[in-house]
């Protein structure tokens, strides 16, 4: 083997090295982003509000608007949707570092 195939391997096995620690990285973030975006689906703050507020208007005699109160469900449909779009930058890094290990040769 020539000096410079020598070389050339030794720069590829360091950055697939490099690559793989990022990767397991990428990895451990991208499942704890997940586990971050899970509090919101537990989440009934909004339930808990519509709630008191209808108990509170019915303790006056009074009735919560009901396009307001769908409103409200709707918008938190939309907030849990973009929380879990916010994985994406994180399945797109980790798809990256992926596809360049490929590239590397390295099999999955």
């Amino acid at each position: 083997m020539k000096f410079n195939e020598i070389q050339n391997l030794q720069e590829n096995q360091a950055q697939i090295k490099q690559l793989q620690e990022r990767e397991n990285a990428l990895t451990s973030a991208l499942g704890q982003a997940k586990e971050i975006n899970k509090t919101m689906k537990r989440d009934d703050t909004h339930i808990n509000i519509l709630s008191q507020l209808g108990g509170l208007a019915d303790d006056v005699g009074l009735e919560l608007d009901s396009y307001q109160e769908s409103k409200v469900l709707q918008l938190h449909n939309q907030l849990e949707s973009a929380c879990y779009e916010l994985e994406e930058v994180f399945e797109d890094a980790l798809r990256d570092v992926k596809n360049r290990l490929e590239e590397l040769g390295v099999e999955y």
